[in-house]
């Protein structure tokens, strides 16, 4: 399972159901905000092929 979000609450909420993080800097937070809360992978955008290896692999 695998969370999309964009906010330091959806990474909470995807750990606190076991779920890998992709936490996209499309909304008011930026990569470094959301990787402050520990998320699989930050990143600017889903056009971001890093993304790829979570959202496909989960």
């Amino acid at each position: 399972m695998v969370v999309v979000g964009d906010t330091p609450k959806d990474i909470a909420a995807a750990k606190a159901i076991g779920a890998a993080c992709v936490a996209v800097a499309t909304g008011m937070h930026s990569v470094a905000e959301l990787e402050a809360h520990a998320p699989t992978i930050a990143c600017q955008t889903l056009a971001d092929r890093r993304a790829d290896a979570v959202l496909f692999e989960n």
